[in-house]
């Protein structure tokens, strides 16, 4: 039960509930997935 719970649970995501298997896996998932800076600008500008 405890291998299961460090391979499956212990690199949670705290915004989302995505399990990862490894810190750096989590720490890209929440750099593009909930990070602003990641996200694309939407261009607001009509096209002419």
């Amino acid at each position: 039960m405890e291998q299961h719970y460090a391979t499956c649970h212990h690199h949670s995501c705290s915004l989302c509930g995505l399990s990862f298997i490894s810190s750096r896996l989590l720490s890209i998932h929440e750099q593009i997935t909930h990070c602003g800076a990641f996200k694309p600008k939407v261009n607001t500008q009509t096209m002419v």
